[in-house]
């Protein structure tokens, strides 16, 4: 799976994107909500993964643009956060967290992907 993280600690970013690159995933990481999105503009990933506290655009903000244009399932990563039921993101997981936490909520938020009726071109 093409992953692309948004994670602006580089030091947490690398060992996520290691531990998901040992488990078949190709990780690409980002350190803000605007580089993701100019990134986006030009590469086709499966999966978003970004941290609720980002400096320029919140991390429910990103979900909600890149689920609208692009089409892309997003899991959102927090210290806290009082789930409100939002349709902005498909999963969440609570930091810290480890690596096999984040595979299983991304095996989750890709099987609520393909469970989604497929649209018609």
């Amino acid at each position: 799976m093409r992953i692309l993280l948004i994670e602006e600690s580089l030091e947490l970013a690398n060992l996520i994107s290691e531990g998901l690159s040992k488990n078949g995933h190709k990780c690409v990481t980002k350190t803000s909500a605007l580089g993701a999105l100019e990134f986006l503009e030009s590469h086709k990933m499966d999966l978003l993964i970004t941290e609720l506290e980002l400096s320029s655009l919140n991390g429910e903000e990103l979900c909600q643009i890149v689920k609208s244009k692009y089409k892309i399932p997003t899991l959102l990563s927090a210290n806290n956060y009082a789930i409100n039921n939002s349709k902005n993101f498909d999963g969440f997981i609570l930091k810290p967290f480890d690596v096999t936490e984040l595979l299983d909520m991304i095996s989750i938020v890709a099987k609520k992907k393909d469970s989604r009726p497929q649209q018609s071109v």
